[in-house]
């Protein structure tokens, strides 16, 4: 990728990074084995209500981090001729604007365990980068 907006590297480093939150927060949900049945009665309502809260905010992560990621595959498409960044902007201000509240939907979820916290941390961070990216884009429309 050759764009004027962004460093190959940059940008291939990004790509990757969105992919392994992707992968990590899948794996999140579909590894977590449920734990009821065991202990009383009330640690098994508190476990489910931490899987709830878990699960809430992974879906808000994993719906923006996708998002980002279909975005990301436009910026490939932009480089490559196949739109022009005029229709990458406009995906863009879409993409970031969804993203950015159901990221901080995420980050209304309380009682997540301390992994989803981190999952969070990781995707909200990941998030600035691609805003960074997305400011990059616009400058080079208005050249």
């Amino acid at each position: 990728m050759v764009a004027e907006w962004v460093d190959e590297n940059d940008f291939e480093e990004l790509f990757s990074e969105n992919i392994d939150i992707l992968t990590s927060l899948r794996d999140f949900l579909t590894d977590k084995k449920s734990e009821v049945g065991e202990g009383d009665w009330q640690e098994n309502v508190d476990r489910q209500l931490q899987r709830m809260s878990d699960s809430s905010a992974i879906t808000k992560l994993s719906i923006a981090i996708s998002s980002v990621m279909s975005w990301l595959l436009l910026n490939k498409a932009a480089n490559a001729g196949e739109i022009n960044i005029g229709e990458l902007v406009k995906e863009g201000e879409e993409v970031i604007t969804s993203s950015e509240q159901r990221i901080k939907d995420a980050e209304a979820v309380e009682g997540i365990s301390e992994i989803v916290q981190n999952y969070r941390s990781k995707s909200l961070e990941h998030f600035e980068k691609v805003k960074n990216l997305f400011e990059n884009v616009k400058k080079t429309e208005k050249k």
